[in-house]
């Protein structure tokens, strides 16, 4: 036997019930009756949100066309019968009025459940709807909650104008925390943004309970960068979906990038990665931010938020797929641009900070070399000079030659377009070659002290120094007690030359007089101009092996012979040219390495997979990571094969506590 039957409610008021509790989103209940205020027409709508004698209240006013519109044998026509009109919203429950109008008068409108009004049960105890239309009285509707009875009359205190209120008295505890006026406000803009920017509606809350105040509802701004080719797709059976797909690269995991989905200018969804049908990219970067608006999705009656996964559904996701790999490339591609960028700001502010770090550091470094690094940046202008020795102490009737030392501003010598002048004042002896570099001071008879000055001149730079010259009497030299090199440490670049001086004293500190010397350094660094004379020009190799270099001078003066010595470091040029070594991505995620120098490209590679790194760019300190990745590449460049472990961590440090400080004025500003 088979029969045949149709579904049917078989108690109307627990369905009723059951549609009322659907709707769990007090937020989203009040943003259906802001919609069916946009419906009617209305440009201003106020929120309200206060208490009256202990009781919450929530009051939504607009200014559109009131209940105006009626059913009639399955028709809708617009009436100002709103008493009988406001009687069919309770009496008509999942029969939209909206939807049986036609596809024009249609136009602009969302609502088709005819379930909307239930949603104050998400909110309150009682529901008081009070209306009016531009030719009728004002007419009120009161509801309460899970209770089947309505009513309908006159109001008491009519509307001074047509439009609608509609107030929420006994305030539920679960909404106190989703209706605070910033928070509804910015739920709002994101909720109805579409339909606001369509409307021009202005939406105002005013929230009076405490901590609240008076905050205008603004569409959701999408930030970053507009994907302004890719802005609409079509679907295989012609219909349009529009994107507003922008690239924000700032995102973050407690601030993702969202892409909402739209239905008439309303979301449905806020993020579309919760749909299964969109986990992978582009959607999956947390770059994208912005809407998809595809008017024919379908969402649930009772929640009113969700997609139906519908034909128009699959409809969306594979018209979509047309536009994926173009937005997934624009990223990608962007994300590079942006990398390189970085990296080059990064490396400008750098080398600026090295600059000022490598004029701290001791003279035993060198900077960043390899086949492609830079030549040594040209000789500065002249900016001072330094007379060697600085003081001296002369027999009566002996002579002391002294060199001027010219450098600029990174004391490396400048040796081009210069001119001398010596001057001895009080005069107590003889100064001969006044306009050469080095000038000899022939003492006089008398004992005395002296200052000598040198003025160097370099086209409009000019600089000045003075040495102390003290004559002394002849009985007053003893032996030869002490030998000493001037500088006893420098620096000096491959393929350049060093002058060194030999201060020959007596324990009184006066020079002995007829001293030979023999100067003495490792033949595989560079040889000495002369190797007899107490003035001496060290005359480095241009492939001299880098790092410290141990020169000796030997002095014999009658039965006596003592030693000096100084440091040499064979260094490339300390100072940060124009090119400033770049770092590049080197993904690496297997690697516990975080860098790697690569002296043939002269580059620093950065694994761009460590925890570190990622950690760091999260957390906005990528500079100062990358400072720290420099300054330990640099040491161990410098000293990774001559040091211990310890040394090396000291060395670490050192260039850490100039830089840091830098890095963190750079971050702070």
């Amino acid at each position: 036997m088979k029969s045949h039957g149709e579904l049917s409610i078989g108690d109307e008021w627990q369905a009723i019930r059951l549609i009322a509790a659907s709707q769990v989103s007090p937020r989203k209940a009040l943003a259906e009756l802001i919609e069916n205020a946009l419906d009617a027409g209305a440009k201003r709508i106020h929120v309200v949100r206060e208490k009256t004698r202990g009781d919450g209240i929530l009051r939504i006013s607009d200014d559109g066309r009131g209940a105006a519109q009626s059913v009639s044998e399955g028709k809708v026509a617009c009436s100002d019968d709103v008493a009988a009109n406001l009687a069919q919203i309770p009496q008509r429950i999942c029969e939209s009025i909206k939807r049986k109008l036609d596809a024009q008068a249609r136009q602009g409108i969302v609502g088709e459940f005819g379930i909307g009004i239930l949603g104050f049960w998400s909110l309150g105890e009682k529901l008081v709807f009070r209306s009016r239309t531009a030719r009728s009285d004002t007419y009120v509707l009161t509801m309460e909650r899970e209770k089947r009875l309505f009513t309908v009359e006159k109001a008491k205190e009519p509307l001074e104008r047509a439009g609608t209120e509609v107030t929420i008295r006994g305030l539920r505890d679960t909404t106190k925390h989703v209706l605070g006026g910033h928070r509804l406000a910015s739920y709002l803009g994101g909720e109805l943004r579409g339909r606001l920017l369509d409307t021009g509606a202005e939406i105002e809350i005013d929230d009076r309970f405490p901590g609240g105040g008076s905050i205008p509802v603004r569409p959701m701004a999408f930030s970053g960068e507009l994907l302004s080719d890719v802005r609409e797709v079509h679907t295989k059976s012609g219909r349009l979906v529009s994107l507003e797909l922008y690239m924000n690269f700032t995102a973050s995991a407690s601030e993702p990038a969202e892409v909402g989905l739209y239905r008439k200018g309303t979301r449905i969804v806020s993020n579309v990665t919760s749909l299964d049908d969109f986990r992978h990219e582009p959607w999956t970067l947390n770059v994208l931010e912005g809407k998809i608006e595809y008017p024919f999705l379908s969402t649930s009656p009772g929640t009113r938020t969700g997609v139906s996964i519908d034909e128009a559904f699959g409809e969306l996701v594979v018209a979509l797929k047309d536009v994926e790999g173009i937005i997934s490339k624009r990223i990608k591609q962007r994300q590079k641009e942006l990398r390189e960028e970085r990296a080059s700001e990064y490396a400008e502010f750098l080398k600026d900070a090295f600059k000022k770090v490598f004029k701290d550091l001791p003279d035993d470094y060198a900077f960043f070399k390899g086949p492609k690094a830079p030549p040594p940046p040209p000789v500065g202008p002249l900016c001072k000079v330094e007379i060697v020795p600085s003081s001296v102490k002369i027999v009566c009737g002996s002579s002391w030659r002294f060199i001027a030392e010219p450098t600029d501003d990174d004391d490396y010598a400048v040796r081009e377009d210069l001119t001398f002048a010596w001057r001895l004042s009080p005069e107590i002896g003889n100064v001969c070659d006044a306009d050469k570099k080095t000038c000899e001071v022939i003492a006089g008879s008398k004992p005395g002290d002296s200052a000598l000055s040198v003025e160097v001149r370099q086209g409009d730079s000019v600089a000045t120094s003075k040495a102390a010259v003290k004559v002394v009497e002849q009985d007053r030299c003893g032996e030869l007690s002490r030998v000493e090199v001037v500088p006893r440490v420098a620096i000096v670049w491959p393929g350049r030359s060093r002058n060194l001086t030999a201060i020959c004293t007596d324990e009184q500190g006066i020079h002995v007089p007829s001293v030979t010397v023999q100067w003495l350094c490792p033949p595989t660094h560079g040889t000495f101009s002369s190797t007899a004379g107490l003035k001496a020009t060290f005359q480095a190799k241009s492939d001299a092996p880098l790092g410290p270099m141990p020169v000796k001078v030997v002095a014999r003066a009658k039965s006596r012979q003592l030693e000096g010595s100084a440091t040499l470091y064979v260094v490339l040029p300390q100072r940060v040219g124009d090119k400033f070594p770049p770092y590049v991505p080197w993904p690496n995620p297997l690697s516990p390495v975080r860098s790697q120098w690569d002296s043939d490209a002269f580059q620093l590679k950065v694994n761009t997979e460590h925890s570190d790194y990622k950690r760091a760019k999260r957390e906005g300190t990528d500079l100062g990571y990358i400072g720290m990745l420099y300054a330990k590449e640099l040491v161990y460049l410098n000293f990774g094969k001559t040091c211990t472990p310890s040394e090396l961590l000291e060395r670490l440090v050192e260039i850490q506590s100039h830089l840091f400080p830098l890095i963190l004025g750079e971050l702070k500003s």
